[in-house]
């Protein structure tokens, strides 16, 4: 059994809304075939830290620069299996991005599945996000966790 550790971004913005709306960036993804719709992020490389493995999958997948991982907003407890490969096991962490330089490129409007491997992001209402609709249980923890602490914030 191998294991490997994935690291996320929760990635925010004001929100076109109320005031204290905000919208976080969801990716929508063809991987080996199989259809995503996840946060933004991917593996840690060989002695890569989890700020250094966001800041060089969001420079690969968003084209983000100058980026600033902020607090860890979630992290699991237990390994669990590969969608991919039922011989890897996987650890996730997730942190919120506190700034980048750049902005999104390649918006999408809708959240639609690219017909060959690849990914398409756009922004949806945080606390109206329906955590079903992602595709990793580990992606739906963090959404729940992120919920949590963006309502907590906000009610200071």
């Amino acid at each position: 059994m191998t294991t490997s550790h994935r690291v996320y971004a929760c990635i925010l913005r004001k929100s076109d809304g109320a005031a204290d709306a905000l919208d976080v960036l969801l990716s929508a993804e063809r991987y080996q075939g199989t259809p995503l719709i996840k946060l933004p992020g991917g593996g840690k490389l060989p002695g890569e830290s989890d700020e250094q493995c966001l800041v060089r999958e969001l420079s690969e997948e968003l084209q983000l620069v100058d980026v600033k991982v902020g607090a860890m907003i979630h992290q699991s407890t237990a390994p669990v299996k590969s969608q991919f490969d039922p011989n890897v096991w996987v650890n996730t962490s997730y942190y919120l991005i506190a700034s980048c330089s750049e902005p999104i490129h390649h918006l999408e409007s809708t959240l639609t599945i690219p017909d060959k491997d690849g990914e398409r992001v756009t922004w949806r209402a945080l606390m109206s996000l329906d955590a079903g609709i992602l595709s990793l249980s580990s992606d739906r923890d963090a959404l729940h966790a992120l919920k949590g602490a963006m309502a907590s914030a906000t009610s200071l």
